[in-house]
């Protein structure tokens, strides 16, 4: 009787309280779509939404601050040129999902021993990042710093940016191990309910897993289109922006020996002109790259892929319950823009940006790479869900309450049995770039879509005797741009431009090494030109244009 009496009041507890916990991705998603519909259709960018959900009433962060609103925050502070504020926010999301790998690590639940996790579905815990997230989140750290004037803070972040590419596959096949584990674990549990059904095991019965498992594999598999496209993407995480940036602020902080490797990367994940014209121009002459052109424009485009829920609902004859495979798929967004003209003060086209990285590309290419340990993951937790049901539904009947569970758990199951689609929607679809020499002291960024229309422009100036940094962000018809000079001055170097010989005779030599070849004599007095440093070593350029290496001591910087 007192399972009868209780029954209602408990399971309209429960339900109430999983079905709210349940609509909170599907808020968040509704709520920046109308953030997204007010910029895109009234040119309108209010981040007082999303203020109050990250900031407390006193202006500090909220320590539960929900990370997807952290990352949309700090990806719309940019916009409004609140670098400083977007960079707080940023790092402090970082903090929090670098502590939430860390306690998975420690406790070894990750992603498949989390029981809230199976048993409920997706979201219950903070929103997972995906791995181009983890390395963007400094590749906008890095670009406010620009926009601030601090090449040298841009620097450390492009670096952090880079070193998260080791971490993210470390990780990535920890959550693998959980993910085995989990399996192993939940198929334990299946052998040990007593049913006179054999669907619970390996050879499914009559719940078919088998069957299911295939036909969701083929309903949420991408397009073959779309497998074509991710085929020359070697990984999911790293991208031609973060390393061009790097090479970038190598060169602002005259670390010129840096720049190649970052250069030579990004060189090999993009077909941009632009880069491949400054990987030949370092090799050439390392310390001089950066003023070859005095202009470098980055434009990130469109809205990151979106997430839908994609669920397969069926009646299921172990528990007489309605269940469900749920997965949140990719849809990537369309954008309405098809070229970026660089227009001069004369009204003359002087170049085109070119594509330089595709973030959707990543985002599909994580997803197909995930798939399968989603889809077990999906599995184990619809054979939680019926083990949990089965028994429930058996006390019930004892009681006579078992048909009003099954309706309850079925309604449950419905509400709370959902993919997280949460997703980080104000990060770019894709980013375009251009470096160039423009000797007017202003340009105009000519935007147009596919018909060949113009639906925006950006007129900025310039300072021609230094180097350009520009950021545009096109969010469809809307745009936004800020840019950052920086001349020699800005510069933080610790290699002269300009050294003189302090020595009477001083040998030039093939490497930087007393043993290499000699190649050459300068004496007291001569000037040389550094093209870059290596150790003890300057790599100089001599009067008469031959170039070698000369010892560090016998020589002094030309203020």
């Amino acid at each position: 009787m007192l399972l009868k009496g209780y029954t209602h009041v408990l399971i309209l507890i429960i339900g109430s309280s999983l079905f709210f916990w349940g609509c909170a991705a599907q808020m968040h998603t509704a709520q920046m779509h109308l953030v997204k519909d007010s910029i895109i259709k009234k040119g309108e960018l209010n981040a007082d939404w999303l203020e109050k959900k990250v900031y407390d009433d006193k202006g500090q962060i909220r320590n539960n601050a929900d990370l997807v609103y952290l990352l949309e925050l700090g990806a719309i502070y940019p916009l409004l040129g609140e670098f400083e504020k977007s960079n707080e926010v940023l790092e402090f999301a970082y903090g929090k999902y670098t502590a939430r790998e860390e306690r998975a690590r420690i406790n070894a639940r990750g992603a498949a021993a989390n029981s809230m996790d199976i048993l409920f579905g997706e979201g219950s815990e903070e929103y997972e990042m995906a791995h181009y997230e983890k390395v963007y989140i400094h590749d906008i750290k890095a670009m406010n710093y620009l926009m601030m004037g601090q090449p040298e803070s841009a620097r450390v972040e492009t670096q952090r940016a880079i070193n998260r590419h080791r971490l993210i596959k470390e990780y990535a096949e920890f959550e693998a191990a959980q993910v085995e584990k989990g399996k192993a674990e939940v198929e334990q549990k299946a052998k040990a309910i007593k049913s006179p059904q054999p669907a619970l095991g390996s050879n499914a019965g009559a719940l078919n897993l088998d069957t299911m498992v295939k036909d969701l594999n083929e309903k949420a598999a991408l397009s073959d289109a779309q497998k074509d496209e991710i085929r020359r993407i070697r990984n999911s995480y790293e991208n031609s922006y973060t390393y061009l940036l790097s090479a970038i602020n190598f060169g602002l902080n005259g670390e010129f020996e840096n720049m190649r490797p970052q250069l030579k990367n990004a060189n090999a994940m993009t077909g941009n002109s632009y880069v491949k014209r400054m990987l030949s121009a370092y090799e050439n002459d390392p310390a001089s790259v950066l003023s070859k052109a005095n202009i470098y424009v980055f434009a990130q485009i469109g809205f990151a892929p979106e997430k839908e829920n994609f669920s397969l609902p069926f009646l299921n004859p172990i528990s007489g319950t309605i269940t469900q495979f749920s997965l949140a798929r990719i849809n990537p967004t369309q954008s309405n823009i098809s070229s970026i003209e660089i227009v001069d003060s004369g009204s003359e086209v002087i170049g085109t940006l070119e594509a330089l990285t595709n973030l959707d590309l990543l985002s599909l290419k994580e997803y197909e790479e995930e798939l399968p340990g989603k889809i077990t993951k999906a599995t184990l937790r619809l054979i939680v869900q019926t083990i949990r049901d089965k028994a429930l539904i058996d006390q019930a009947e004892q009681k006579g309450a078992g048909f009003l569970y099954k309706i309850c758990l079925s309604g449950l199951n419905i509400m709370t049995s959902k993919a997280d689609i949460r997703a980080w929607t104000m990060a770019p679809k894709q980013i375009y770039f251009y470096s160039g020499r423009i000797n007017g002291a202003d340009i105009t960024l000519r935007i147009k879509d596919y018909s060949g229309n113009i639906i925006d422009t950006q007129k900025i100036a310039i300072e021609p005797g230094k180097i350009n940094v520009v950021s545009l962000r096109c969010l469809n018809d809307v745009s936004f741009i800020h840019n950052k000079s920086f001349g020699k001055s800005d510069i933080q170097s610790d290699v002269p431009l300009e050294v003189r010989v302090i020595w009477s005779d001083v040998n030039i030599r093939s490497a930087p090494s007393a043993r290499s070849d000699l190649t050459g004599k300068v004496k007291s007095g001569d000037r040389l030109r550094v093209i870059k440093t290596e150790g003890n070593w300057h790599y100089v350029e001599l009067p008469g244009g031959e170039k070698g290496y000369i010892f560090k001591n016998a020589v002094e910087s030309v203020k």
